[in-house]
């Protein structure tokens, strides 16, 4: 993975997930003695950060064919009923 992984990635995911600030941890950089941030990825609609790679992980795997007896949102099989 290089920067331009990175770009693209934000790019695809951009109108799914909030930008979320960093906020200086006075406590934290205290305790280190340099500049700390936390990145509030709480502020996810999901309280998480794991929807920038779930998203991400969504939007670039392929689409697989439709098969003729994939359920339908009703949880009905659709395709081509039972021979009589």
């Amino acid at each position: 993975m290089n920067l331009v992984d990175v770009l693209r990635a934000r790019r695809r995911i951009a109108p799914y997930v909030r930008r979320t600030p960093l906020v200086r941890s006075l406590w934290l950089s205290d305790l280190s003695g340099g500049d700390v941030r936390l990145k509030l990825e709480s502020l996810q609609l999901a309280n998480s950060f794991k929807s920038r790679g779930a998203f991400n992980n969504l939007l670039t795997r392929p689409v697989p064919p439709v098969n003729q007896h994939d359920a339908d949102l009703t949880g009905q099989m659709t395709g081509p009923g039972p021979k009589m």
